[in-house]
């Protein structure tokens, strides 16, 4: 299926959290370093994905405690390397 068109265990697409294909979230770009990231910047203050780094609350008013919409968002996002 396209990536474009996948949806997590929860049914919300994986753009909502990940951005687009072309951009990833972190995205480097070499016109401005946030450039691409802005959306998980304004909502969670952070360049990772939406709800990455056990910041549920980005989204939903109190903790989850279960990894509902994907294995990864109850734990620290893994690729650091990528934020550099």
């Amino acid at each position: 299926e396209l990536y474009r068109m996948r949806t997590g265990n929860a049914e919300i697409r994986c753009e909502a959290c990940h951005n687009s294909p072309h951009v990833i979230y972190p995205a480097v770009n070499h016109y401005s370093q946030n450039r691409d990231n802005l959306q998980p910047l304004q909502y969670s203050g952070k360049t990772v994905p939406i709800g990455a780094d056990m910041t549920c609350e980005t989204c939903h008013k109190q903790k989850m405690e279960d990894n509902l919409h994907h294995e990864n968002i109850v734990r620290m996002f893994r690729n650091r390397d990528l934020l550099k």
